[in-house]
């Protein structure tokens, strides 16, 4: 009897206890400092009003970058630069080349754009947001949260 208890409990224990699986992708670097980015809304600018920015994870090797940018009226061009960053264990590399998303004769924009990454690294965007109004460009650096791609 006291076996069987002893063996029930084991295997209790084992379905328990959490397990990997190989779809699962372990970090080859420390990870980056934790830094919270929530929405942005400009002051003292005459054309930028705010921005949003987010990075997801495909599962495909690509990340998705979402970004929005609002004018305070109609501008002449309206959008954001788009730089992929990896985290090295130590600073933030750019990786790959940077994107311009924009829109004509606008006050909002939103898009999205794809980058290849590599599993198991951290990843961020750097988002340059801007606003272009006859030979007048306002532009506002913004970063993503920074994720673990698998």
């Amino acid at each position: 009897m006291a076996v069987a208890v002893a063996s029930l409990a084991v295997l209790l224990t084992l379905a328990a206890a959490p397990h990997s699986t190989s779809a699962e992708t372990a970090a080859k670097t420390a990870p980056p400092p934790i830094e919270m980015r929530p929405m942005t809304t400009y002051t003292g600018y005459t054309y930028l009003q705010s921005s949003l920015r987010s990075i997801a994870d495909n599962l495909n090797h690509t990340v998705s970058i979402s970004v929005t940018t609002q004018a305070k009226s109609t501008v002449d061009e309206l959008g954001a630069i788009v730089q992929l960053q990896q985290w090295n264990g130590s600073a933030w590399v750019n990786a790959g080349t940077a994107s311009t998303l924009s829109a004509a004769n606008t006050s909002y924009f939103s898009q999205s754009t794809s980058k290849a990454v590599a599993s198991g690294y951290y990843y961020r965007a750097k988002v340059t947001h801007f606003a272009t109004e006859g030979s007048t460009t306002e532009q506002a650096v913004e970063y993503t949260d920074s994720l673990l791609t698998s």
